[in-house]
């Protein structure tokens, strides 16, 4: 069947009437969604010296640690993606939900969490709205040179943003410019986990592992059982190694304490960026698949999270085999493993990262000679960039 030009522009006006009609039904003022609808069509909303706007509606779903992090890591892929020269975050709590332990939706949670994710200042800055009106009051009055994303549509349907981070802002950032967003915390944190680790270890390589427990969702839940056994056996074999074990309070066990080569960080009052920094401040990091494992994700060093089970289609381009999944953008050393844990599981995942961090720099490569961690550059702000190995 041929299309015309007529079908296509009576397509394109129905697309636009649909997009109006669920906006409107939001509550967002027509002139501002003309604008928001067409601003992913507009030259100006991605050539350099363009501001952007990221949206991050968490009213439909639990505010995590994982999705602050991805928000954060959006801001970096838009101003990569679309040389952007601000980009501001704006997150819209507006009405109380589920959310896992160590999360909520009041003020007091949300300060406590930002700490987190506080964005580079010449990148932008976050706001928060606890109420969709307010947001949207804000969205109306941005000035002609700053376009929201994601776009209209997507914001009036309520779906969930962080897939749309992962399969279009991340995709394009590592298909069409190479580069994929290294997150750190910030930097006085960062100090503070490198004297932390250096005090603790003494010499001996360092692991963050995160152990999660989650009373509301025990499907992804860690075998406590399981890690204890594996960290006395590492302690029986004298292995050069010391364990840092973050997460909340509630999660905190008190059995790990009497491990010698555990570190639980609750045990010294570790706030949310120290534990993040502690797993940019490790060699490598283990554990459950959780909220802060994504520091790992976006950062050049090995990792292995078990209890994987999210759907694969979720994923743009991950890569499927038998017991393992891995990021289109992820090295043979970063790998997420959809099973439980078991004691022998955990041993046989420690001794590929073992080998990865004991290995001399000069062997740090695949089988086929490939660059086994992707390099490091820095950018002309400053921060560092993850670039697609070209060797």
């Amino acid at each position: 069947m041929t299309i015309t030009r007529t079908d296509i522009a009576a397509r394109l006006r129905r697309a636009v009437r649909r997009e109006l009609w669920a906006a409107s039904w939001r509550g967002v003022r027509i002139a501002s969604i003309l604008r928001w609808l067409i601003s992913p069509y507009r030259a100006s909303s991605r050539c350099a010296g363009a501001k952007r706007v990221l949206v991050y509606d968490f009213s439909r779903q639990p505010i995590s640690v994982g999705d602050l992090l991805v928000a954060r890591v959006a801001a970096e892929c838009l101003r990569i993606r679309d040389g952007a020269t601000r980009v501001d975050v704006a997150l819209l709590c507006e009405a109380p939900v589920d959310a896992s332990p160590g999360a909520g939706s009041s003020v007091e949670d949300m300060g406590r969490f930002l700490q987190g994710v506080r964005l580079d200042p010449d990148l932008g800055s976050v706001m928060l709205f606890w109420r969709r009106c307010d947001l949207e009051e804000y969205l109306d009055r941005l000035p002609l040179d700053t376009v929201p994303w994601p776009p209209a549509g997507y914001y009036a349907s309520g779906q969930y943003v962080c897939y749309l981070v992962w399969n279009e802002l991340l995709h394009d950032c590592y298909h069409l410019h190479h580069q994929v967003p290294v997150l750190r915390a910030p930097p006085g944190a960062s100090q503070w986990a490198a004297t932390f680790v250096a005090q603790h270890a003494a010499g001996r390589h360092a692991i963050s592992v995160q152990l999660r427990r989650n009373p509301l969702n025990p499907a992804r839940n860690s075998d406590f059982d399981a890690w204890l056994a594996f960290f006395e056996a590492c302690a029986t074999r004298g292995d050069p190694y010391v364990f840092f074990v973050i997460g909340c309070e509630s999660e905190a066990d008190g059995r790990l304490s009497a491990c010698s080569n555990v570190v639980l960080a609750k045990a010294h009052h570790t706030s949310l960026d120290q534990d993040l920094a502690l797993v940019g401040a490790c060699a490598a990091h283990m554990g459950a698949s959780s909220g802060p494992s994504t520091m790992a994700f976006f950062s050049p060093k090995p990792y292995v999270l078990f209890g994987w089970n999210t759907a694969d289609y979720r994923y743009r381009e991950l890569e499927v085999d038998t017991g393992l999944r891995r990021f289109y953008f992820a090295s043979s050393a970063q790998r997420l493993l959809p099973e439980r844990e078991t004691t022998p599981m955990i041993d046989s995942e420690f001794q590929r990262l073992r080998a990865v961090i004991e290995a001399p720099p000069a062997h740090l490569r695949d089988a086929d000679g490939s660059a086994a961690l992707a390099p490091e550059r820095s950018d002309s702000r400053g921060g560092a960039l993850r670039v697609q190995s070209s060797d």
